[in-house]
């Protein structure tokens, strides 16, 4: 993410007791990450806003798990959305200028229930603007049963060109 500015988004759960292998060299963002995720039993997923999901790779789940798995990636999608969404509302939250990561917690309903920075951005107001940006964002969608709580996001600070976030 630092490198590419490319935001990644995945439930802590999928990543415990992983370790990625170093990725050195030139790579597009797409094929830096499968190789960080190869032999990791995780692959990435492109969103529609330029971004990531890390998802368990096809082979490691079982054919009865295909629907909870796409459930859970149209849930982490509109997780993204609802994040990116919120965020852009002010100027002081809009993503590109700052880098933090987000627990958040959500109710069935799919409605945050708390939200907490992991870290500051550097700056004390921009930290209150952005966990008062996302109370009260609701997804209109149940996260996947029994998903691990909190979820964690990262915000990515990226360069203006590379920013589309909240053009659209």
């Amino acid at each position: 993410m630092r490198t590419s500015g490319t935001q990644v988004f995945y439930e802590t759960a999928l990543t415990a007791g992983l370790t990625a292998k170093a990725v050195n060299g030139r790579f597009t963002a797409d094929a830096a990450l499968n190789e960080l995720l190869a032999a990791t039993g995780l692959i990435a997923r492109r969103t529609d806003s330029d971004a990531f999901i890390i998802v368990p790779a096809p082979q490691q789940k079982a054919a009865s798990t295909g629907l909870v798995a796409a459930t859970g990636l149209r849930f982490m999608t509109a997780l993204q959305k609802g994040v990116v969404d919120a965020l852009c509302r002010s100027e002081r939250t809009r993503p590109g200028s700052y880098k933090v990561a987000i627990e958040i917690w959500i109710a069935a309903s799919g409605a945050f229930q708390r939200a907490s920075l992991v870290g500051s951005t550097g700056d004390a107001e921009r930290d209150r603007a952005v966990v008062e940006a996302l109370s009260g964002v609701s997804l209109r969608m149940a996260p996947p049963p029994d998903s691990p709580q909190p979820f964690i996001l990262s915000v990515g600070a990226r360069r203006p060109h590379q920013s589309g976030d909240c053009s659209g």
